[in-house]
């Protein structure tokens, strides 16, 4: 039998040694590769961020914004000019929206601005903002035959409106006496407010004179009109000159002007029953009754000049017909 040369030990491990030193003269250039890669991508990289700001396309402009597909239906085309027309002094310059510094400054500029109640924001690159927006509604007017100014249903003094949309009238003047004074409704179907100065508005009086509208418009008018239909007399305007019995302690705190079927004003005294310090709070449904007993004997309110339902025992001896005095 032939035996094969054993193979020496000394010379396997030098050439084991041979790889391995190869092996890492291949690696560190690989090494170095790889180190120059990355500091380029990071180098090409804050190079792109860059170019993504000074570049145009992700520049949003603010005065671009419209409202598109949810514009509400009571947003009629003069309310919409006032809305652009205060927006647009406070949107500000074009800003890149990969600064999210400005377009949180922006946020902020259009969340104070009387007409939006709410409004989110969502990024939509290159250069647009969708904008989730809920606009305040105005429920009354207020004017002194000069200036229109609204009032927002939580009774936030929305912004003065262009000349277009004012009117000649001062509501103060359905307040009198007057059998012939004819009624001039505020605009866009809204109440007026009287007793308030357009440019020096008194804040509490006119969020309570938005507390009426709105309780005239979600219970009183549809609780009358369940009765009588649609020939309910009309709120057209609150007086809240009162507001706090800052005038007088015995008078009633508001007074509601109704129009009646002859389209003449109707003064309806509300509020607190007076006398003493605890003055006695009359329920709404209790007024409500007074209303509905009162048109019952006196159709569309055709002969009344002044009704006060602060006195649900004394009621009719306070009605005021339209050609004589206080029964």
């Amino acid at each position: 039998m032939t035996r094969r040369p054993r193979k020496d030990p000394t010379r396997r491990r030098g050439k084991t040694q041979d790889r391995a030193a190869a092996a890492r003269r291949v690696r560190w250039p690989g090494f170095v590769l790889g180190a120059v890669l990355l500091v380029g991508v990071l180098l090409a990289g804050s190079g792109a961020i860059r170019w993504a700001r000074e570049r145009p396309a992700y520049t949003f402009d603010p005065l671009r914004l419209a409202l598109i597909g949810k514009s509400p239906a009571w947003l009629e085309p003069p309310l919409a000019r006032a809305f652009y027309a205060g927006y647009g002094q406070i949107a500000g310059e074009p800003f890149s929206l990969l600064d999210r510094g400005a377009l949180e400054a922006y946020l902020d500029r259009i969340r104070a601005f009387p007409w939006i109640e709410h409004a989110d924001a969502r990024l939509a690159l290159p250069d647009r903002v969708q904008l989730d927006l809920t606009l305040r509604r105005p429920v009354a007017a207020v004017s002194d035959g000069s200036v229109l100014r609204l009032i927002g249903g939580d009774g936030v003094v929305l912004d003065l409106l262009p000349p277009d949309a004012t009117v000649s009238i001062d509501p103060n003047v359905l307040l009198r006496h007057a059998p012939d004074q004819a009624i001039v409704p505020a605009p866009f179907g809204l109440t007026w407010l009287a007793g308030l100065a357009p440019l020096g508005i008194d804040r509490d009086a006119a969020r309570a004179g938005a507390a009426l509208v709105r309780e005239w418009t979600e219970q009183v008018d549809p609780a009358v009109r369940r009765v009588f239909g649609a020939v309910t007399p009309p709120l057209v305007a609150i007086d809240v000159s009162n507001h706090g019995l800052r005038r007088a302690t015995e008078d009633a705190e508001y007074r509601l002007v109704l129009r009646d079927s002859k389209d003449r004003p109707v003064l309806v005294s509300w509020g607190h029953a007076p006398g003493g310090v605890y003055r006695l709070r009359i329920p709404l449904e209790q007024k409500i009754a007074i209303l509905v007993a009162c048109l019952r004997e006196h159709p569309g309110l055709a002969d009344v000049a002044a009704l006060d339902v602060r006195f649900p025992d004394s009621w009719r001896d306070r009605v005021q017909l339209a050609t004589s005095e206080v029964r």
